[in-house]
């Protein structure tokens, strides 16, 4: 079993403590046709080897993406990449619920112009 493990940038400032040491972020483990990766021993995502692409699979079961190399498929868990696919998810969310209350909006602006128009025009 072969172990692989991605490191954290150091802390750029050289008055904090720790600076120059760098902290285990996710560790890899690979069994037959799996890498395991872990943060504290606890798993946080799997790679699996399908064809020509690395398939990744969160912690839930729920699968992240494919990737081309091996190298992109591990990075596609670190948590800075979770967070950044995450708030691209969320952005496009926030965008399109706009996109619909602007809509529903001019809709219901447009039905009290029609209908206040008629009020206008109707007999006493």
């Amino acid at each position: 079993m072969s172990s692989t493990k991605i490191y954290a940038p150091s802390p750029r400032h050289p008055r904090r403590a720790g600076a120059g040491r760098s902290c285990e972020l996710i560790s890899w483990s690979r069994s037959p046709g799996m890498w395991v990766a872990r943060i504290d021993s606890e798993p946080v995502g799997f790679v699996e080897r399908r064809g020509l692409t690395y398939r990744v699979t969160n912690w839930l079961g729920e699968p992240v993406g494919a990737f081309l190399t091996l190298g992109r498929a591990k990075a596609s868990l670190e948590p800075s990449r979770q967070a950044a696919m995450r708030d691209e998810i969320y952005n496009d969310s926030v965008q399109h619920q706009v996109r619909v209350s602007a809509t529903v909006a001019l809709c219901v602006v447009s039905v009290g112009a029609i209908a206040g128009a008629f009020l206008i025009q109707a007999p006493l």
